[in-house]
């Protein structure tokens, strides 16, 4: 059973900032100085990866 499904909230979360998958990157690389890639966006929303502490801490500041 998973306790945090970040693969739906983040796809949800995106999707509410009207943002696509190839969109997210470039925003995401303005808000934060990571670059990230659309494959790496698919990984993410498909539960195959998350993003590194880091990387999710910066995330956040994407969606306020």
């Amino acid at each position: 059973m998973k306790l945090y499904s970040f693969d739906k909230s983040f796809k949800r979360l995106r999707k509410q900032k009207n943002l696509t998958q190839e969109s997210f990157c470039p925003a995401f690389e303005e808000k934060t100085g990571i670059s990230v890639t659309v494959t790496t966006v698919r990984n993410w929303e498909q539960g195959r990866s998350i993003p590194h502490l880091n990387e999710d801490r910066k995330s956040t500041r994407l969606n306020s």
